[in-house]
């Protein structure tokens, strides 16, 4: 019986050593965690003194968006076929050179039928963007009239926008419908 308060005592003993440890390695944690809350304050409040890194020319571009919008709508929306004129404000040359613009509905085998195309629910998508280049994704539902029998297609647009004289236009384009 003699030996259950010493017993008592050891295992008292080891339980506050291994609590006084536990402590010191709380205490440690605690001190760490403050430096670093110290720190990323210090930095955020360097930050916030400091200019922004981007200037203010070099944002993703909205006017890019509206002007590709345009462009869309001027393609793609048609009796017959697509009006080069109509196009030709949204577009650069090199971009004019890939479009086509046949009156698909006049010539040999489609001859006297009618062709329609209307866009329905444009979205534009903003990509990557540098001070006179934006990357638009744009999608929307292309709805056909061929003599008549209607269809639609998903379309989905990447254009390359470039800023020209002050003015937003189409320079390439790549084009998938489903």
């Amino acid at each position: 019986m003699k030996k259950t308060p010493w017993i008592i005592t050891a295992i008292l003993a080891v339980f506050l050593i291994v609590v006084t440890q536990n402590n010191q390695e709380l205490k440690k944690e605690r001190t760490q965690a403050q430096q670093e809350v110290q720190a990323l304050e210090k930095d955020q409040e360097n930050q916030e003194h400091r200019p922004s890194e981007a200037s203010s020319t070099d944002t993703i571009h909205e006017e890019a968006g509206d002007a590709a919008e345009q462009f869309v709508e001027a393609y793609f929306e048609y009796e017959r076929n697509p009006i080069q004129e109509e196009v030709q404000p949204y577009v650069t040359d090199q971009l004019m050179k890939d479009l086509s613009f046949e009156d698909t509905a006049g010539a040999g085998e489609y001859e006297g039928e009618s062709v329609e195309s209307n866009v329905q629910e444009l979205e534009v998508y903003y990509g990557d963007y540098s001070s006179s280049t934006q990357t638009l994704f744009i999608t929307f539902t292309n709805d056909l009239s061929f003599d008549g029998v209607p269809s639609d297609a998903k379309s989905l647009l990447k254009v390359e926008m470039i800023e020209e004289n002050g003015e937003w236009k189409a320079d390439s384009m790549e084009f998938n419908q489903y």
